[in-house]
This record gives C-alpha cells, structure tokens and sequence, in this order.
C-alpha cells in the first residue's frame, strides 16, 4: 500500500490521508468489499484498482449487475469483466481505494472566476498552464457535457465556449488534465452562474425626460425575456396606477395614452408589467410631468363645444399648474352667468356632477370655472351644447361606463375613466353599437386613432349587427369612416353585400394622425349628412336602409400601437332641416375620387 501511495504522489496527485486501502472481495470473509461498495466507489467519482492475480487493472465504470468497466496496461481500448469472475483466466481477488483530493501541482480555472455569474452565452474559459494536455466539459450538472465537450485541447490554457444557457441558471465545468502523455487524467471541477437576459424596458419616451401635454407614446422591448403579455401602470408613486391603468396590452409592444397627468413638473411613475413563464413581474420609469405656468386651468371633460347629459353631467377640471387653493363653477345661459348653476365653494376639489338644469333644446350652455389662486379669484369660460332629450336618444360620455352599449366583437373597455377603447384585432372589424332603433336622429361621435394610417375608423347608422360575416363585420349598415391620413369614404352593406356610395376621397377637414376628430351623421328619411369636425364632407340620398342601430367600428391590420379611442358619443333628434352644403372644392374632390375608385371598405392603401 505504501508503494501505492508513493506512485500516486510521484505522478503529481493528491489523497486524502487514510482513505487509501486494501480489502478482498472474498464473501466468505467477515468483511468484504462487495459489488454494491464497488458501484458507490465509483458513482462518487473515485476509480478503483482492481487486482486479480499476478495483475492489477482501474475500474472506472459499471453496467448492469455485475459488469466492471477496466482499462488494463496489456491491451489498448476499453475491457470488461464480471465482478468477482476472472479475467484472462486471472481470478479476480481484491480492490485498492483511496479518495483523490486533487493534483499536488493543480490545474483550475482562473477565468471567469469560479462561482461567478457569467457575462453572456460565449464565454472564453482560461486555466493554469504546465500540463501535457487538458480537455473541457461545460454541463447542466456535475461531470456532464451537454453545453460543451471540447475534445483534447493539447496543452492551450484556454478555449471559447457558446450556447451556455441564458436564464441564471447553474453551469458546471469540469477542466481535465494529465500530466505527460502516459499519464492519467484528472479533473478540477468548478461552477457559475448563467447570465440572465436584461429586463424588459421602455426605451421610448427615455427616462425622466418630460411627458407631452396631449398625449404620449411609450414603446417597451423584451429584451430576449419571453413575454406573453403586457400591461401598463402610471401613477403619482411608484408602482402607482392612479393616473392611467391600460388593461391588458396583449403582445402589443406600444401603447399610446392620452394625458392624465398633471401639468405641473411632479414625477409620474409608469410601471410596466409584462407576462414570461406564467407569473406577473414588472420594471418601474420615472418621467416629469409637464409644466406649463403660462397654460391656465381647463375643464379636461367633458369636452368643450360637446353635448351635456340629459340627466347629470361630471364637470372634471386640471390646474395645468397653476398653484389652485379653491374651486367654483358657474353654468348659464350665456358666457359668465349662473342662471342655470353656482356651486358655491368646492374647496379643493376637481371634478363636480351637476344635476341637469339646463335646457333641452340644443342652445349654448356656458360655463365659467373660477379659481382661487394668490389670494385672488380668476376665471376661464368654456361652452357646451344643450341636449335634444328626445326618447331613444343617448349622451355617452364615457366617464366610468359604457352603459347602454353592446360589444359585437374584439375587446373593449374604459380607460382612466373617460374613454371607451379598443386594440381591435387584426384582419378583422372590432365594433360596438348602442342597444336600440333608431330611424330619424344626429348622430355623433369623437374618435382618436392609433397606429395604423390608411385603415377605417366608423361610425355606422341603421344597422343590423348580427349575424357577423367572416371577418366580424356586420350583416347591414350605412358607415362613415375616416383613416389617419385625411382621407373619408361612405359605404352601405344590405344582407352582408357592401356597396360603396363615395370612394376614399381627401379632405383638409380630417384631423391628421394623433388627433381627435368628431364624426357626425344626420339620417332624414333618405336623406344623409355626413360631416367631420363640423364640416359637411358628404351628402346623398338612400333610401336601402330606414332604422336600425348606432355603432363605432374600426378595421385593424397588425400595425404596432394599433387603438381606437371614443371619448363620447351622442344621439339627439333631429330638430331641423339641414341647409349646410358640401363645398365645391370638396365636391370636386368627391367625384375625382370616384371616377378614379381605388381602396376598400377596410383600407385607402390602394388610392395611392
């Protein structure tokens, strides 16, 4: 044994002191090393001599119940026997053990430091130099090489590895060596940890700069992490959705809000939540509000110039920076008068809901918003439209719930409490309509798009919306659309057959790309009026369809950030007859359009 140990020292490697022994493997013997001492031996990582008589071999390996793998100094390649049996006609008799504990001159890693995380998927490994040859392994555990197997390396002290997982997981490498060429191998094992993929972010806008005044795009990237969905917070803390809460983006990588924030500088915290491997985590950006002193306190809904409630109506209002101790609100029935309302004092308070007491005639309603500011009482006046509350009509503004409303297809739903929206979802039509008849009415509704230019946001009238044709369309209606890109069309449907009544035709009245526009359709008998942010663009005579409902649609594509957002939407009778013309230069416009044709019912691309 004592020789043993010396041969083991010479040879460059070390043991741990005692665990080198002698035993038989006689069974009749009190105590004998048995097969099942032989398999955990070398499940352990320490090879085993094997002498049977007049020779001795290592035992490096088992299969089965009885098979023992040994390299032997007589034949080159891989030999086996039966533990126990014999082996060339040498019986087998006894065992020598010891418990490596390394080379006496050890060979390790020195690059990336061992235990570290590693800095990507290719790493470039560099180890102690001396040794004849040396040999790699990288794995998913202890000894393996499923990430990398280098074959020899002769005696280079480096070597470049890729594909090493991405997720922080383990690595473990395993550096083998040998000291001249007939000599054993040996190994050093060491571990890291897997490079993990940088978190989602927003890259758009960047970090603490100022968010606009209308509205903002933020953009977001996956940065290699698998994202199923997305979800966007803004709040006046950190982690905070007080100020916007998007609902489910989808796999939507922008989104465009439209402001909730304050106008006076404080931050604005945006926490973007994103969906990967089933749970919910999330990333937190700072931004600045903006601040505008110069800009003075508005009533931000309803909308000014729109059409009140017929039974209450919420008055919501912004400082826009303007340092505000106390609010007052006047209505009347001309600008500065509070013959139909006064509040008295509201304190602090932004928004007010009024109980109607206006009018019911469609005349002007004014109202003056006072505020308190350095001591003294300033004001801004604003106008509203009375309503026609005629039965069957509606005024939905959207601020909290879209009651009366019936979604026919895509998913729809209140942000920040003042706009019904929707991502639609592409190749197919997203609508709504509102639950009744209507034959005779004006029809109104404020739109904003995201996303896609050329494809149609509608309003539809006398419409029967199921059932749906393949691609969610309704089964009758008369629509007016509009694209970002300042171009109209008008198209009829009856029984699913769609007919267009004016191509796509330009107009300078359509508020282009991120902008609100207000569609309007007065419906007389036959006679119908088509105008956009009170222009008349279109007018005819039609007389396919007489009643039916109301509705918003929009034809989505898979453009990024595609949305349409709906602010309110009104139904009043009509009171009067229409005496407004489309101008010559629009007419012109109109008929050049449809001598020339072109486009879809779901697109202008083809105009072009």
């Amino acid at each position: 044994m004592y020789g043993i140990g010396e041969y083991v020292g010479y040879a460059g490697y070390n043991y741990i002191s005692g665990s080198l022994f002698n035993q038989y493997i006689d069974t009749s013997l009190s105590q004998y090393f048995s097969w099942t001492d032989y398999t955990n031996e070398i499940d352990a990582g320490r090879p085993t001599l094997i002498h049977i008589t007049g020779h001795s071999m290592f035992g490096y390996g088992y299969s089965g119940s009885s098979t023992v793998y040994v390299h032997d100094t007589w034949l080159e390649g891989t030999h086996t026997m039966t533990w126990g049996g014999s082996y060339s006609g040498y019986a087998h008799k006894s065992v020598t053990c010891l418990t490596p504990s390394g080379s006496s001159s050890a060979h390790q890693i020195t690059s990336p430091t061992p235990g570290s995380t590693l800095l990507g998927t290719t790493v470039t490994f560099q180890w102690t130099s001396g040794a004849y040859e040396y040999w790699l392994y990288v794995g998913s555990s202890q000894g393996t090489y499923d990430y990398h197997n280098s074959g020899s390396l002769g005696s280079s002290t480096s070597t470049t590895v890729s594909g090493l997982p991405n997720d922080g997981s383990t690595v473990y490498v395993r550096l083998w060596w040998k000291v001249s060429a007939g000599a054993g191998w040996t190994y050093d094992d060491c571990t890291y940890t897997a490079s993990r993929p940088s978190p989602p972010e927003i890259t758009s806008p960047a970090e603490d700069s100022t968010l606009a005044c209308e509205s903002q795009a933020f953009h977001w990237a996956n940065n290699g992490t698998p994202v199923t969905e997305w979800w966007l917070y803004l709040g006046h803390s950190q982690g905070a959705n007080d100020y916007y809460d998007s609902g489910s983006l989808g796999t939507s990588i922008s989104s465009t809000v439209m402001r909730c924030w304050p106008n006076d500088g404080s931050f604005v915290w945006a926490r973007l939540w994103y969906k990967t491997g089933g749970s919910w985590e999330s990333e937190d950006f700072r931004y600045i509000a903006p601040n505008y002193p110069g800009l003075s306190p508005e009533i931000t809904s309803p909308a000014e110039d729109s059409t009140l409630a017929c039974e209450s109506q919420a008055f919501h209002w912004a400082n826009n920076g303007t340092p505000v101790t106390e609010w007052w609100l006047y209505l009347g029935s001309s600008q500065g008068a509070n013959d139909y309302y006064d509040s008295g004092s509201l304190g602090t308070s932004d928004s007010h809901t009024v109980t109607r007491c206006w009018p019911d005639d469609g005349s002007s309603v004014w109202a003056r918003l006072w505020y308190k500011t350095g001591g003294s009482w300033e004001s801004e006046d604003f106008r509203y439209i009375a309503p026609t509350c005629t039965a069957g009509g509606f005024n939905s503004q959207f601020n909290g719930d879209a009651s009366g409303w019936e979604v026919h297809y895509g998913t729809w739903w209140i942000a920040s409490n003042q706009w019904y929206t929707t991502y639609g979802d592409p190749n197919y039509w997203a609508s709504v309509s509102y639950d009744g008849n209507f034959d005779d009415f004006d029809y109104q509704a404020r739109l904003w798009r995201n996303g896609s230019d050329i494809h149609s946001n509608s309003i539809l009238i006398r419409g029967t919306p199921t059932p749906l044709d393949v691609n969610k369309d309704w089964y009758s209606y008369c629509a007016f659309q509009y694209t970002r890109n300042g171009y109209y069309s008008v198209w009829k449907t009856v029984d699913s057959t769609s007919t267009c009544l004016q191509s796509w035709t330009y107009s300078s009245a359509i508020n282009q790309e991120d902008a609100w526009n207000t569609l309007r359709v007065v419906a007389n008998g036959s006679n119908l009026y088509y105008y956009i942010n009170g222009t008349l663009v279109w007018s005819g005579s039609d007389s396919s369809l007489s009643s039916g409902r109301v509705g918003i649609e929009m034809y989505s594509d898979s453009t990024s950030g595609d949305q349409l957002w709906v602010d309110w939407a009104t139904l009043t009778a009509v009171t009067s007859a229409i005496t407004d013309e489309v101008s010559d230069e629009q007419k012109a416009l109109s008929e050049e359009a449809n001598e020339r044709g072109g486009g879809s019912k779901e697109a202008s691309s083809s105009v072009y």
